[in-house]
């Protein structure tokens, strides 16, 4: 038996201004989360630290929960540098394709633009057949 991980560890910058709120905004969307009945859990750990948010997983992060929690800090304190953060899939076992990872920029005003690793390869060379 193997296990699969989704891991991540990113900093959402803050200006100290900003951190009062940011802790609300924070509590917020995790209780949502956790009251989604088609969730049921919040796929991050979030700490305020010195210079922001630490946002973290080293089991079960879920891209989307962070993207949500990034969206909502982004426009709600109109910050305008863009929070771009990673994750990698990993298994206990070297499985064959059992790995791989994604990024996630997001910023204000613009849509949310997502990478997956495997499908950016795969298109790529789909692109090159054409």
């Amino acid at each position: 038996m193997a296990n699969n991980y989704c891991e991540s560890s990113s900093i959402f910058n803050l200006k100290e201004k900003d951190i009062k709120e940011a802790k609300e905004i924070i509590d917020l969307i995790q209780q949502q989360l956790e009251d989604d009945p088609e969730e049921g859990y919040v796929g991050f750990i979030a700490t305020i630290e010195n210079n922001g948010i630490w946002i973290r997983s080293d089991e079960s992060l879920s891209p989307e929960h962070v993207a949500t929690l990034a969206r909502r800090l982004v426009e709600d304190l109109r910050i305008d540098e863009p929070f771009i953060f990673s994750w990698a899939y990993t298994c206990s076992k070297l499985r064959p394709n059992e790995f791989g990872g994604g990024a996630c920029a997001i910023k204000r005003g613009e849509k949310t633009y997502w990478i997956d690793a495997t499908s950016e390869a795969e298109n790529h060379f789909a692109k090159k057949e054409n």
